[in-house]
């Protein structure tokens, strides 16, 4: 192996060693970036959380009077078909 051809490969290795470390920089920015977002998302669905918490009782009554007020228009559907159809 000649001299010329050890500086070729030194220099691509160099260049291998360079890109490598690019990529690994790149990727740390990123990861930190990604992390930094994913705390932000996680902060807000604890929020999100908590207000559902703080509303839940409501909502649950709210659902309660919904299904009350269902079941009685179809009981009254069912009165007035069943009135309709009757024999006399």
């Amino acid at each position: 192996m000649t001299d010329d051809d050890r500086r070729k490969d030194d220099v691509i290795i160099a260049q291998l060693s360079q890109r490598f470390q690019d990529f690994v920089e790149r990727y740390d920015r990123d990861c930190g970036g990604m992390n930094e977002w994913r705390r932000t998302v996680e902060l807000e669905l604890k929020t999100q959380g908590e207000i559902l918490r703080e509303i839940s009782p409501a909502y649950t009554r709210g659902k309660w009077i919904v299904g009350i007020i269902m079941v009685g228009s179809l009981g009254i559907a069912v009165k007035e078909f069943w009135r309709h159809v009757a024999f006399k």
